[in-house]
């Protein structure tokens, strides 16, 4: 979790027992990584949440799966790039440049 102006980010994970078919896919699913963009004051979710999904071809990495989640929530979210630009370096200031 991490905040950028009045914005909070936050990720959750969920592996799931048996395979899932993804939505308007015909491939399953192993895990699912979320975000989720919040008002930090209110703590409501004000913006539809990214999410990743984890083929059963692909191998689970928390890195990969948070960025790619991140990317689909600020775009989402419709903010312009220099606000894209805010969330990105406060991630990387958090998370450190793995993955």
């Amino acid at each position: 979790m991490f905040e950028v102006n009045e914005y909070k980010v936050e990720f959750w994970h969920n592996r799931f027992n048996k395979p899932v078919y993804m939505f308007l896919s015909n491939r399953a699913a192993i895990a699912e990584t979320r975000c989720a963009i919040k008002d930090s004051k209110k703590g409501k979710q004000i913006h539809p949440s990214g999410i990743a999904w984890c083929s059963m071809d692909d191998q689970f990495n928390y890195n990969e799966g948070r960025k790619l989640a991140l990317e689909r929530a600020l775009e989402n979210a419709g903010f312009d790039k220099p606000t894209r630009t805010l969330f990105w370096e406060a991630y990387f200031k958090k998370r450190g440049k793995v993955g």
